[in-house]
């Protein structure tokens, strides 16, 4: 079934959110469904939208952790004029995909400066008919909210408006409610897809890592890392520093860091990140969401300086989930300094190898294949057939043979039949509306006329022989059997030819 999906995102400060959103839209590209992706922030040149639809709104940011004030692409605060074309952008959009599922990233979790144009969205959608299934898709650790009404507000709109919440992360590393309250309500609805990783696979290198790679996102709110880092490399430079800086980030502050430092230190975020990450003895950086996949794909050793300006807890949060799997090393930013990155730096260095950390990274190709099982059991559900069962290995496996091509031979029969009756009628009329002749496994001793009248008005339909009577002549003990060894061979012979007579 070829899915029309859409995707409604807003990145405010980093591109860490379009970069999530985008990798779950090509996966689902990949996987041939129609993908509208919506994007609401400023355009991230290194972010990959190949095989997807596009649609950009008027941008908006914030400035710093001041997230209440939204400011355009030119700085300056945002009109209701703006707010009243990107919500009509939106409207558009869902009009033109017609969607069978619409995504909205990370509200009603957050984003509730945006709430208005989230909830027409979502209101207009499920005024369609067909109704669209409404999903959000979070990432593993949430802000912590600072009031119960937040809380309240957001399982409110869960209950009333979503069939479903994506957790892009491994509960085994940390689960939601380490960052959020999950009631029995929410959790019912919550789908774990494992880490979202689409970075390039990159074979592990034969020669011996070198060098620190520093990267701090794609804003400026990496700057006080990237001039700790600048300083540190100009104490140390035989460790080989690469220091990859956002493209937001003014010039005059690039080339206040590249001052003293040998050409090429100091360079913009490239595309070629992960394998400059798999060569590196250490990773220094915050601890972003994209960031850590990047590690865990990787394995290099990892020194993590999260962002924690203004109320931000999630990657301090992630940072130490990491840590305490011994997968890296925390450095809070209240500590930052040449000196204390140089410390603890050392300390990597000399750490052994990240070993098999076994943390899910599989998270496209899953999520992909939970939306699609979603889809199923609406349809499923609006054709009257009920919900699939929550756990059905063979029908999993029909779908997974459907969506590749594959052709299943069926034997397809009625086990036992000795009279009509509405099961063997429903059977029979499915089978003919398909055009798939069934095998009728007749008890010949048993039967009623009603069954040879019922088979007579279906002749393309087989009959089966299936045993005389159904009589259990096995000894005690034995497995029970019409047509066992243990008889004698004439008697065999006799029964078999009165139940073709009959």
């Amino acid at each position: 079934m070829r899915l029309r999906v859409l995707i409604a995102v807003t990145h405010l400060l980093g591109a860490g959110h379009l970069t999530r959103a985008a990798a779950l839209a090509r996966a689902l590209a990949r996987a041939g469904h129609g993908v509208t992706l919506v994007s609401g922030g400023l355009p991230v040149p290194l972010v990959r939208l190949d095989g997807v639809q596009t649609v950009q709104l008027p941008p908006v940011q914030v400035r710093g952790t001041a997230f209440g004030t939204l400011l355009g692409a030119d700085g300056q605060p945002v009109g209701s004029e703006t707010l009243a074309q990107r919500q009509t952008g939106l409207l558009d959009a869902l009009a033109e995909c017609a969607p069978d599922l619409v995504i909205t990233e990370l509200f009603p979790f957050g984003r509730r400066g945006l709430a208005p144009e989230f909830l027409a969205l979502i209101e207009a959608a499920r005024a369609r008919r067909p109704r669209p299934l409404v999903v959000a898709s979070i990432r593993d650790v949430l802000v912590a909210p600072d009031q119960p009404r937040k809380v309240q507000a957001t399982h409110g709109r869960i209950a009333e408006f979503y069939d479903a919440v994506l957790v892009h992360g491994d509960a085994g590393l940390v689960p939601l409610d380490a960052s959020w309250p999950v009631d029995a309500a929410l959790r019912a609805r919550l789908h774990y897809t494992g880490y979202i990783d689409e970075g390039a696979i990159v074979a592990t290198a034969s020669a011996p890592r070198a060098g620190i790679v520093v990267s701090g996102g794609s804003s400026a709110a990496g700057l006080g890392l990237y001039r700790a880092a600048a300083e540190a490399a100009r104490l140390r430079p035989e460790w080989g520093w690469r220091i990859l800086v956002g493209q937001r980030l003014p010039e005059a502050d690039f080339a206040a860091l590249s001052q003293g430092l040998p050409p090429g230190t100091v360079a913009r975020a490239r595309p070629d990140f992960r394998a400059l990450l798999a060569g590196a003895a250490v990773s220094v950086s915050q601890a972003g969401y994209n960031t850590a996949t990047d590690l865990l794909a990787t394995g290099t050793r990892a020194v993590l300086v999260p962002f924690e300006a203004g109320r931000e807890t999630e990657q301090r949060a992630r940072a130490e989930c990491l840590a305490a799997r011994g997968l890296a090393r925390v450095l809070p930013e209240a500590d930052l300094s040449a000196r204390t990155l140089i410390e603890a730096v050392s300390a990597e260095r000399a750490a052994p190898p990240a070993g098999d950390h076994g943390i899910d990274l599989d998270g496209a190709a899953r999520s992909v294949a939970i939306l699609e099982s979603l889809a199923a059991d609406a349809v499923r559900v609006r054709r009257n057939l009920g919900p699939r069962p929550p756990s059905d290995p063979l029908l999993a496996a029909l779908d997974a043979a459907a969506e590749s091509g594959r052709t299943i031979p069926l034997w397809w029969r009625d086990d036992d039949a000795v009279a009509q009756n509405p099961g063997l009628d429903t059977l029979l009329a499915l089978s003919e509306q398909h055009g798939l002749p069934i095998l009728i496994a007749a008890i010949p001793a048993l039967s009623e006329a009603s069954l040879a009248e019922r088979i007579a008005r279906s002749p393309d339909h087989g009959l089966g022989v299936h045993g005389l009577s159904h009589a259990n002549h096995a000894p005690p003990g034995v497995k029970p059997a019409e047509f066992g060894a243990h008889r004698p061979h004439a008697a065999l012979v006799a029964d078999a030819a009165e139940a073709l007579r009959l």
